[in-house]
């Protein structure tokens, strides 16, 4: 499995940057990180591609939902494995409706306030 984190905020385990893709180690696993953005670049397209991502892991907020699905969309049309974690949702089922979990069997959502929860598990799936 070849993981990308994406996500506009910075953690304790990484800082994205838009349009850089960088990695990080987190209990011996290594995951590739950038920042999520709405911007729609030819060149972005082509750096995604030439990784072969199997999954990403999308930290971000309710808000930042719609930009989310705009940006695999656009990246992968075809698809892809995406676990999302929503961090501030003042209305879980209004998130889950909007991201299609109940449809679109490709999406896991979990509403977590940090994203360390999910890497732990990743981690321990692994070993």
């Amino acid at each position: 499995m070849k993981y990308l984190y994406l996500s506009s905020q910075r953690s304790d385990f990484c800082i994205p940057k838009e349009g850089i893709i960088n990695n990080f180690s987190y209990s011996g696993m290594n995951f590739f990180f950038t920042k999520l953005t709405d911007n729609k670049t030819v060149q972005s397209q082509f750096i995604l591609n030439s990784y072969n991502f199997t999954n990403l892991l999308v930290h971000i907020r309710h808000d930042e939902i719609p930009m989310f699905l705009t940006w695999r969309q656009t990246h992968y049309p075809e698809g892809i494995q995406s676990i999302v974690n929503i961090y501030d949702s003042t209305d879980r089922d209004t998130s889950r409706y909007i991201l299609n979990v109940d449809i679109d069997l490709s999406t896991i959502c979990h509403f977590f306030q940090t994203f360390e929860r999910i890497l732990m598990t990743i981690a321990s799936m692994a070993h």
